[in-house]
């Protein structure tokens, strides 16, 4: 009679990044949000926007001189099939008996030898 061993394990956590990831059964999927700003600067006589800075985990106060982006981030691991194991478990031994049995894949044969005698 078989028995089968199925064992599933996660892996770890890829990095943060920016693309997409959808989650399912086997995959699970982590996000957060991340935030960015950007300052009016008076440049000369008048003013002008900086790129945005990098993103960090804190948001800032928006202002008229202020202003923020966000972007989502992506984390996911995935879950994998280690492989599994099957084995048989031997059933009982049968009686002996004369006639041969073949051994196979699914029998296991075991044989004794057998005396008789006569007295004169």
């Amino acid at each position: 009679m078989p028995y089968t061993h199925h064992f599933y394990k996660w892996s770890d956590w890829s990095g943060w990044g920016d693309s997409a990831i959808s989650s399912n059964a086997n995959t699970k999927v982590e996000t957060r949000s991340r935030y960015a700003d950007k300052k009016l600067h008076k440049e000369y006589t008048f003013y002008q926007w900086t790129g945005y800075g990098a993103f960090s985990d804190t948001r800032q106060s928006t202002s008229a001189t202020c202003k923020e982006t966000s972007q989502v981030v992506y984390q996911y691991r995935d879950k994998t099939n280690v492989p599994y194991y099957f084995y048989y478990k031997w059933g009982d031994w049968s009686e002996y008996r004369d006639e041969k049995v073949e051994k196979s894949d699914s029998r296991e044969v075991q044989t004794r030898t057998l005396y008789r005698y006569r007295k004169k």
